[in-house]
């Protein structure tokens, strides 16, 4: 065997020993070969003791030998052996699930560690994806792959923030209720970069501000609205609630009674009434007064609060002359009822007066014959005064100018019958007196 052959062999199995020996002992982008004599650095083997000019290199993997032509001034041994860095598909971050898939592209024959973990078993296979569990905040993973060598790659940090935390509630201002407004601004607080969701129906997109304003419409009766703020994850906050109540319907006709057809003070006149509202209930009553049904000429309108009475004194009112209060009626949500009018009241300050009625009480007289009656009566004011006549609380004479009338007593029972004389001035006022009449029966006519 020549010597050059000899050198040869030796150089060969120095280089294949301490290759195996090396593949473990892995040092940034090259291998230090542990024979002081051969050392690899810059892609070199560095050989003072041999003098080759070209070498067959194997290197053991799997068990096999796997052999590739060097050029001993230029050769790298380790850069073969390094698995490439994992590239990782895009992840959801941040998020609101607490559990999430991470997937990405590896070197086949490669396994994938996260955080020291192996989480992908090795296999030829060059996509990958693994399952993790989230918890509030950061969630840092350092993502590595092996081959079957154990070498591994550079690695790759993936942070998947998890966000769980709802909104603060937002508030909402005062809103206007009850209202006869079919639309109504309402507006409140939220936290920065959230939006503000009203019966699930999102009003406000997400912004910066901390303020809010919606312009919503309502529906008559109660508008129930839940309001809520929801952040860019949409965690939502926990409900502020508010109701507003659309009542578009007018109160009840107040019905209006005054004290009766006539008065003798004017000075004053005095109204009850009563009305309702089943939606808002009343909160204000007004009253005005007139010459005439509806008429202010008198009083203009007036508050008087939930009064549901009222005397107005201090006023210069005219003989013979009817007056008439009006009153309306508001609800708690602004709408005013149509005008009630009492039926209207004269000023009457002198009533007449009976002096006298003929025949005066307990009169007999005899059945079939005719009782004149005639009163004598007077008003200090000088109103025309009308009579009416009743016998037993019927009316036989109806009002008449006459102070007189003749009763027929013809077909009438004997007996003591109620005689009733009513005298009117025509301005409400009226004067009454009662007397008894008894009737006998007529006695036979004597003989001639």
């Amino acid at each position: 065997m020549n010597f050059n052959r000899l050198v040869f062999i030796i150089a060969l199995g120095m280089l294949l020993f301490l290759f195996s020996v090396s593949a473990y002992s892995y040092n940034s982008a090259n291998y230090t070969l542990t024979n002081p004599k051969i050392v690899t650095g810059g892609g070199k083997v560095n050989s003072p003791n041999y003098f080759l000019d070209d070498v067959t290199i194997g290197k053991f993997l799997s068990g096999k030998i796997q052999s590739q032509n060097y050029t001993l001034d230029a050769i790298n041994i380790d850069t073969q052996l390094k698995p490439n860095t994992p590239i990782i598909n895009s992840v959801t971050t941040p998020t609101n699930i607490s559990t999430q898939a991470i997937s990405g592209t590896k070197d086949a024959d490669t396994s994938i560690y996260i955080n020291g973990y192996e989480a992908v078993p090795l296999d030829a296979n060059t996509a990958w994806s693994y399952g993790v569990s989230l918890t509030e905040g950061n969630n840092y993973f350092i993502i590595t792959s092996r081959n079957i060598e154990g070498i591994e790659s550079d690695s790759v940090t993936v942070n998947i923030i998890l966000d769980t935390t709802s909104p603060a509630v937002p508030t909402i201002n005062p809103v206007t209720s009850p209202t006869n407004t079919s639309t109504q601004i309402i507006s409140g607080t939220k936290e920065a970069d959230t939006s503000i969701w009203i019966n699930g129906i999102e009003r406000v997109p997400i912004n910066s501000s901390s303020l809010w304003l919606v312009n919503i419409s309502l529906a008559e009766g109660n508008n129930i609205l839940n309001i809520t703020a929801k952040d860019a994850l949409l965690n939502e906050s926990q409900i502020t609630q508010a109701n507003i109540l659309l009542d578009t319907s007018a109160p009840g006709t107040p019905q209006v009674t005054d004290d009766g057809i006539y008065t003798t003070d004017s000075s004053q006149l005095h109204a009850s009434w009563a009305s309702s509202d089943p939606e808002t209930g009343i909160t204000e009553y007004q009253y005005a007064i007139g010459t005439s049904p509806g008429a202010i000429d008198i009083v203009d309108w007036l508050s008087c609060g939930l009064s549901i009475d009222i005397t107005h004194t201090g006023l210069n009112l005219s003989q013979g002359q009817s007056y008439f209060i009006s009153v309306k009626a508001k609800n708690g949500a602004g709408d005013w009822s149509n005008v009630g009018l009492s039926d209207g009241i004269k000023i009457n300050q002198s009533t007449p007066a009976i002096i006298n009625i003929q025949p005066p009480n307990a009169t007999a007289g005899y059945r079939d014959d005719t009782i004149n009656f005639s009163v004598n009566a007077s008003d200090s004011d000088g109103d025309s005064l009308l009579y009416q006549f009743s016998i037993d609380t019927q009316i036989i004479q109806p009002w008449q100018a006459s102070p007189d009338f003749n009763w027929q007593t013809s077909g009438t029972n004997p007996g003591i019958h109620a005689i009733r004389v009513e005298v009117s001035d025509n301005n409400g006022g009226i004067a009454a007196q009662d007397i008894d009449t008894c009737l006998f029966r007529k006695p036979p006519a004597l003989p001639n």
